[in-house]
């Protein structure tokens, strides 16, 4: 067999944090920064309601407290993929397709019930804050699944 030949039968198996995976790499490490950004941003109006919790709803408050409460957990949910993508997990695409498709139900019942029961109606920067993590996720979810880098590149398991 010549050189040639074998070099034609060798099949090209794609690893490593290279190529495309590159992309949801990046944007699991910026995901905890960018979230960290959106709520210092909401500073000034929590505070506002915080001065004005006497006039406001338990329902209103309750809502806010929550809403608050998940934008931190999903900060510090960001950490746990950010460990197992250095790590090159099994459970990495895993825990990406998790938060990414929790982000997209999180924001999507937070603009329901804002406009449902605060009759809050969204504004262009709520719809594009729901169209972004919808439109990483619509990319990247089935990258995560079905990718052969991914499936080559995620290997390392927990020791028993």
């Amino acid at each position: 067999m010549t050189e040639t030949a074998a070099a034609t039968q060798t099949e090209f198996i794609p690893v490593g944090i290279k190529g495309w995976l590159i992309l949801p790499a990046i944007g699991t490490v910026l995901s905890p920064i960018y979230l960290s950004i959106s709520v210092f941003k909401m500073t000034p109006s929590l505070e506002k309601i915080w001065a004005a919790k006497a006039a406001l709803s338990t329902g209103l408050l309750a809502f806010v407290a929550v809403e608050t409460f998940l934008n931190i957990a999903f900060i510090v949910g960001w950490l746990a993929p950010i460990l197992l993508l250095t790590l090159k997990s099994v459970y990495y695409p895993k825990a990406y397709v998790v938060l990414m498709c929790g982000i997209v139900a999180f924001l999507l019942i937070d603009m329901v019930v804002s406009a449902g029961a605060y009759n809050h109606q969204p504004e262009q920067d709520d719809l594009l804050s729901l169209a972004r993590p919808i439109f990483v996720a619509a990319i990247w979810v089935p990258y995560m699944l079905l990718s052969k880098r991914v499936k080559n590149t995620f290997v390392w398991r927990l020791a028993a």
